[in-house]
């Protein structure tokens, strides 16, 4: 029951932690690797204007959202809110997350609806959200509407492409 109900009372505190000018997070490095690691709610402008990473930046053109994923997007873009857990040490993340951008700027998604965290190799961010929202693996996209959880997607999804697990999800939220 509390699994239910705590997504439901913290989404609105992260989104109201997304909508302010204040960023909330914590820098350190991966013990494992040396890489630059942010915990806490993030912006795309602080990955972004940050040089350590440079996945952020890095030509995607290659990749193409299916169409499906883009259609279904776009009928659900005002009614869901989603929460995207990444790693900035995670090659995972690195691939995976640049690509969830693209398809949200191509469908238009109001990036406000969209609420980064930051977590560490134990998958522990500075808030116990990680844990409330059962985090396993990274990156982790979390898909809301009316304030309830309608699905996730574990690194690369039950199907090994984000995309098509994805627009299952979009779909159920019609």
């Amino acid at each position: 029951m509390m699994k239910k109900i705590f997504p439901f009372l913290i989404i609105p505190v992260i989104f109201f932690s997304s909508v302010t000018a204040q960023v909330q997070y914590e820098v350190s490095k991966d013990a494992k690797t040396g890489l630059k690691v942010l915990k806490g709610v993030l912006s795309i402008d602080i990955l972004k204007n940050d040089t350590s990473f440079h996945w952020m930046t890095s030509d995607i053109s290659w990749y193409k959202p299916k169409p499906e994923v883009l259609t279904n997007l776009t009928a659900v873009k005002d009614s869901v809110y989603i929460v995207a857990l990444i790693g900035t040490w995670c090659e995972d993340s690195h691939y995976i997350f640049p690509q969830l951008l693209k398809m949200l700027g191509q469908a238009a998604f109001n990036m406000n609806r969209l609420t980064i965290i930051g977590i560490d190799r134990p998958k522990v961010s500075i808030t116990p959200l990680s844990a409330a929202f059962g985090l396993k693996k990274t990156p982790t996209i979390l898909l809301f509407k009316n304030g309830k959880e309608i699905g996730r997607v574990e690194e690369y999804g039950k199907y090994g492409i984000v995309d098509q697990e994805l627009a299952e999800i979009f779909a159920k939220a019609k």
